[in-house]
């Protein structure tokens, strides 16, 4: 190549970084940032939210409040956060078939200090490969009274990639019942 060559491919390099780099900069003016996910970048699995993280809020005719990235993927949730639960607690309600992978994902029941009171699987009742609502239920029981008077019930989207970008997830506030919990199976009663 001559030297007139080289310099014209280095000016249409040059060139095309400068549009590259306009538009980046377009795109980042105009476009909103996501609701919650400064949020869902910042907080850990097992932090419930904060009266301060209702980026997304869903209510549905039930008065069922759910925040999070996921919040538009579940409706009729039971039970509801006018509800008291205690154990065993059954789940149940409808969630967008993206929530699934293999026709379950995860939910965990945390305190009001974030630590884990039980965790399980919602399970698909019906086809889940779509990306309409899909019944689903899922049961979870705990031995102990949780410390605190309420929790959250997290539903995370399953993401098998472990790609935090697919990361989704959903709380439910919940109120514990003051009752200790039945004996569960293999528990030793006085």
């Amino acid at each position: 190549m001559d030297t007139m060559d080289t310099t014209k491919i280095s000016r249409w390099i040059k060139f095309g970084a400068i549009i590259l780099a306009l538009g980046a900069a377009l795109i980042s003016t105009f476009v909103p940032d996501i609701p919650g996910k400064t949020d869902l970048m910042q907080r850990t699995a097992n932090t419930p939210p904060t009266q301060n993280q209702d980026a997304n809020i869903q209510a549905s005719p039930e008065s069922l409040i759910i925040r999070g990235t996921a919040a538009t993927d579940l409706k009729e949730v039971t039970p509801t956060p006018s509800n008291v639960i205690q154990s065993p607690l059954t789940i149940t309600g409808l969630a967008r078939g993206t929530m699934f992978f293999e026709g379950s994902f995860p939910i965990i029941l945390v305190d009001g200090n974030g630590e884990t009171v039980d965790q399980g699987l919602a399970e698909a009742t019906e086809d889940w490969m779509t990306e309409d609502f899909v019944p689903f239920t899922a049961k979870l029981s705990w031995t102990e009274i949780p410390s605190t008077e309420t929790g959250s019930l997290i539903f995370k989207r399953d993401n098998p990639s472990g790609l935090p970008e697919h990361d989704r997830e959903a709380y439910m506030t919940v109120k514990f019942s003051k009752d200790a919990p039945p004996p569960q199976d293999g528990d030793i009663v006085d």
